[in-house]
Formats: C-alpha cells, sequence, structure tokens
C-alpha cells in the first residue's frame, strides 16, 4: 500500500482539518447540562445536611413521640419527648390513662435531663472511673 493519501482506497470517511465545521452549540448545551447537574447535587447534599441538623424547639414547645420500646403491660411511658420550657431543656414521659368516665387522656411528667452517671451509677461504679474524664 502506499503512503500517498489521494491513491489509499477509501476506508470510510476521511476529512482533512480544513473540511470539518466545528459546530460549538453541542459544547454550550454540554456545559449547561453539567451545570445543572452540579446545581442538583448541591441541592441533594444540602438536603441531606438538612436531614442530620436536630430540631430546635422555640421556647415553650415540646416534641412527643410514641415510646417505641415499651412493651405490653410494662410500666415505661407510652411516649417520651423533650421539650424547652422557659429556655430550660426538658424531659418528658407520658402515659395514656383513662378517667372514671372512660375518656382516654395523657399523663405526663417534665425531668430535668440527667447526665449517664445519674442514670446509670452501677456502670461508673463498675469501671472504676469515668471514661470521658480528663486528666
Amino acid at each position: 500500500m502506499e503512503n500517498d493519501p489521494s491513491k489509499q482506497q477509501s476506508r470510510g470517511c476521511i476529512m482533512s482539518a480544513d473540511e470539518i465545521q466545528l459546530d460549538e452549540s453541542w459544547v454550550q448545551d454540554y456545559n449547561d447540562a453539567m451545570q445543572a447537574l452540579n446545581h442538583n447535587e448541591e441541592l441533594i447534599q444540602q438536603r441531606q445536611e438538612e436531614r442530620k441538623m436536630p430540631y430546635e424547639h422555640r421556647d415553650n414547645t415540646y416534641g412527643l413521640f410514641v415510646n417505641m420500646f415499651k412493651k405490653d403491660g410494662d410500666k415505661q411511658p407510652d411516649f417520651r419527648g423533650d421539650a424547652l420550657i422557659d429556655g430550660k431543656e426538658k424531659k418528658i414521659a407520658g402515659w395514656r390513662k383513662k378517667d372514671k368516665n372512660g375518656n382516654t387522656f395523657i399523663s405526663g411528667v417534665f425531668e430535668d435531663p440527667q447526665d449517664s452517671a445519674k442514670r446509670f451509677p452501677q456502670a461508673q461504679k463498675a469501671s472504676g472511673s469515668d471514661p470521658f474524664e480528663m486528666d
């Protein structure tokens, strides 16, 4: 085979650089699509970050949720939650009860949040020292 392009047998469409017309509209379309994709990814990341943020109560409000760990006959509260009362965080526990007429109501208590040493004193005694205490 000869190296002279004019004498080579045609094997498809061969164009010289002069014959190619560059249509730049596809470049703009590509850039627009990439920009939209990046924007969507930023929105998704922002929404995921928002879900991670804990709910913050306004003053004198609370959130009460069904206690998923309660078993039938258990004395644990039917509901648990937290509140912000006069700027102080509180824990809430609530029980379903019936009055003498058979009407259902919720009876509950507000408590100060406890640290783990007060809630689980046996764990601290067993370990001998607070693992989070700085020397």
